[in-house]
């Protein structure tokens, strides 16, 4: 008696695929969850050298 267990192994396969797709996002997503925060923090030193210098014009804002 023979099982014919492509189909089997082929949904495996896919599912494998999956999971792997899935971890890929997951780290790209906390890479750029990290890369936000740094330009965040970036950007507030970028402001308070700004506001130091004269103002906001440096950022390409102005003073309301």
């Amino acid at each position: 008696m023979t099982l014919d267990i492509t189909e089997h192994k082929q949904l495996q396969d896919q599912f494998l695929q999956a999971q792997k797709l899935e971890s890929i996002g997951r780290l790209t997503g906390g890479v750029a969850y990290d890369f936000n925060n740094l330009l965040t923090i970036i950007g507030g030193y970028a402001r308070m050298i700004a506001e130091e210098l004269g103002g906001d014009k440096h950022l390409g804002r102005s003073r309301g």
